[in-house]
């Protein structure tokens, strides 16, 4: 026998009752309004234009630990601990049958970066042709479009910046496909999850906004800062920590602000500085002397930067030795004391 619908109610308001009101308001909204009103048009096509100085002060870090060992010279590719023989370029089709924490990890394309730029461009190109707009399909999932776009417009058009503009049907094509992308995103915020998933979003907007320029580009630096400046006073907690207790999560949007500051966003956001300052503390108390992550709350190693590195860049960034941990600590908002000395 089929169990009474009823009974499920007192499981659902456990459900529903820790969430926003904007939460239910856009999960109703995504289930009801017709999908094909929120699909990507040419409203703003041709309106993204590359700008003709784009500054950052330092080199872009790459977002994930060794990436070069990633994508193997046969095409095979390593996510979550799992090894897929795809080809080169990847057959995109054949990884739609993998399980959907693999296909996002393959389309955030965190991996360019280990990459010449000839084979980035060969990626780049395969997944153009081969991943059209599909509703429900990983590659569209807003939160590994995000990931994508902050990894193509780094990479191509800052970091090699000069190879790209020397490929102009290339470059035509990656703007048209970054303009589709873009547009499907600004629908599609995941207001509905919150957490780093809007955070996440938030920044790829910023990025757009801070790499083109045009209507498009000046909606995403607008809507994209919007969400910023209310999600960081949401998510980072007093003492530095995001409000997930995720070191591994912390990590990542630590990495984030701090390209946006590589970006000169300060300008528009003056406290993004203290946020970095604080979250930089934050995550040298919460490493252990090997210079890894507590596993804390949905962390693992090797996922996002390594925490040496990311102090590194921020060195760079701020010009200022890390912060010094040592001995007891206390991180009353984020609910964690111990003590940091050698080992």
């Amino acid at each position: 026998m089929g169990s009474n619908p009823l009974s499920q109610l007192p499981r659902l308001y456990q459900t529903v009752r820790h969430l926003e009101a904007r939460q239910l308001w856009y999960l109703g909204r995504y289930r009801v309004l017709p999908q094909r009103h929120r699909s990507p048009c040419k409203t703003f096509s041709g309106e993204l234009s590359l700008r003709r100085n784009i500054s950052h002060r330092v080199g872009f870090e790459p977002p994930v630990p060794q990436c070069d060992s990633i994508v193997s010279d046969r095409g095979e590719f390593t996510f979550v601990g799992k090894t897929v023989h795809l080809g080169w370029p990847p057959n995109w089709r054949m990884a739609d049958k993998e399980d959907r924490l693999w296909c996002y990890n393959l389309h955030y394309h965190d991996y360019i970066w280990g990459l010449s730029f000839q084979e980035a461009l060969i990626l780049a190109e395969s997944w153009i042709d081969s991943c059209k707009f599909q509703h429900g399909a990983a590659s569209w999932r807003p939160y590994p479009i995000s990931v994508r776009l902050g990894n193509w417009l780094k990479y191509f058009f800052a970091t090699h910046i000069d190879r790209c503009q020397a490929e102009p049907r290339f470059t035509e094509r990656l703007l048209e496909s970054i303009t589709t992308q873009t547009d499907w995103l600004l629908k599609n915020l995941e207001i509905h999850l919150l957490g780093n998933h809007l955070f996440e979003n938030a920044v790829a907007l910023c990025f757009v906004g801070a790499f083109f320029d045009g209507p498009l580009a000046e909606t995403c630096a607008k809507r994209g800062l919007d969400v910023m400046q209310c999600e960081l006073d949401k998510q980072i907690l007093p003492d530095g920590g995001h409000f997930e207790r995720s070191p591994m999560y912390h990590s990542r949007c630590l990495y984030l602000l701090a390209d946006l500051y590589n970006l000169g966003m300060e300008k528009v956001m003056p406290q993004l500085e203290d946020y970095l300052l604080r979250m930089w503390s934050w995550l040298q108390s919460m490493c252990h002397p090997d210079g890894q992550i507590a596993l804390f709350n949905d962390a693992a190693h090797n996922v996002y930067l390594s925490p040496v590195s990311l102090s590194a860049y921020l060195s760079r960034l701020l010009q200022r030795e890390p912060p010094h941990s040592s001995g007891a600590f206390g991180l009353s908002d984020s609910g964690y004391f111990g003590w940091t000395g050698p080992d």
